[in-house]
């Protein structure tokens, strides 16, 4: 018989973690439930945990930290992208997002880029390219074809962005999985430097 050299992780939501279903998946070799903190509040988790451990409690529970983000804001409707076009983005959380200027939730989002560095829009579905910095605002260069929405998210490789690593929802989280018995918790991280800041157990 061929041993398992690998760990099977499986993401569950509280919207869909029926004791039959969590059942299927461990008999077909799962070893961890993996909880995302950005979608479930302690309703969910009891949930979800009281289910799991109906299954086996040899599944292993992990709690993933949402940790800081960065966003778009709020637009009309959504903009169309195409490559080459240039648009200004700003590090403000009130301003409302237009076809001329992207607007971000970080306030010193300006503060932390430099010209070259590449701003990944909604899982990188837009890419923008920094060619100008000025005090207010980046000026940068679409780089694909795409289509902005709301509320989207932002992400700057290489690029240290000055927000806690760990919110206060966060904190309070990992509170709860020391006091429900976890077997890990998980952040991302924003740099190689804390990638040992992460816990998970085996």
């Amino acid at each position: 018989m061929l041993l398992k050299q690998t760990k099977i992780v499986a993401t569950i939501s509280d919207q869909r973690c029926d004791v039959d279903f969590i059942k299927q998946l461990f008999d077909a070799g799962l070893n961890v439930v993996r909880m995302n903190t950005a979608h479930a509040g302690r309703e969910g988790f009891e949930k979800l945990i009281a289910n799991v451990r109906t299954v086996s409690n040899r599944i292993a529970i992990l709690m993933d930290t949402k940790g800081p983000e960065v966003r778009t804001t709020v637009l009309d409707e959504p903009i169309p992208f195409k490559a080459g076009d240039r648009v200004k983005v700003v590090g403000n959380p009130d301003r409302q997002t237009t076809r001329e200027c992207i607007s971000v939730s970080y306030p010193n989002f300006v503060h932390d880029l430099n010209v070259g560095g590449h701003i990944l829009i909604d899982d990188g579905d837009l890419e923008l390219v920094v060619v100008e910095k000025n005090a207010d605002h980046l000026l940068c260069e679409v780089q694909n074809e795409a289509t902005l929405s709301s509320r989207k998210s932002v992400n700057v490789p290489g690029v240290r962005i000055n927000l806690p690593s760990l919110t206060e929802k966060d904190r309070n989280n990992i509170l709860y999985a020391i006091e429900k018995g976890y077997s890990g918790y998980k952040g991302y991280p924003r740099c190689p430097q804390q990638r040992h800041q992460n816990h998970c157990q085996d």
